[in-house]
């Protein structure tokens, strides 16, 4: 079912407003938040301080405090590329900012002016580990609830 212009306009408003609670944090506060809880990629990369935050405070204001803690995320074709699925009507556990575009540098404008640099990010759906499953072809002997397959994350080892 397709959005409303309101209910993407309230879901806007939401994300912009835990950036700024995110951005509000000090250095600290951030990394100390990011080193109890934290998130790895399905390609075992490790997130960012501030994409740590976001996904932990979206994750707990829908899921509540007691929910099991994220561990491994990836988008849908991350978990496509290591040999997992994201499950029929999952929904994203959260969105982290990622950056588009490049880098050009800081060259003066035709005024004489410095310029800024601006980089530009748009949210990104990531889904937990534990929203997927094994890949399945037809081709294949064995269902995938019987499947026994173990991807491998990095330095942490993950099976169905």
């Amino acid at each position: 079912m397709k959005r409303t212009d309101l209910e993407r306009q309230a879901w806007r408003d939401r994300m912009r407003a835990i950036v700024k609670q995110v951005a509000g944090l000090s250095d600290a506060e951030r990394s100390d938040l990011a080193s109890r809880m934290p998130i790895t990629t399905c390609e075992g990369h490790t997130l960012s301080a501030r994409n740590n935050c976001l996904l932990i405070w979206q994750y707990t204001a829908s899921n509540g405090i007691g929910a099991p803690p994220l561990t491994v995320v990836g988008g849908y074709r991350q978990w496509g590329k290591v040999g997992r699925t994201v499950r029929k009507g999952e929904h994203a556990c959260g969105y982290i900012l990622v950056p588009i575009g490049s880098h050009k540098g800081d060259a003066p404008r035709p005024d004489g002016k410095q310029s800024r640099s601006r980089f530009p990010f748009r949210h990104v759906p990531v889904f937990d580990v534990t929203q997927t499953e094994a890949a399945y072809s037809p081709s294949d002997d064995t269902p995938p609830d019987t499947e026994q397959v173990t991807v491998r994350l990095g330095t942490a080892t993950v099976a169905p």
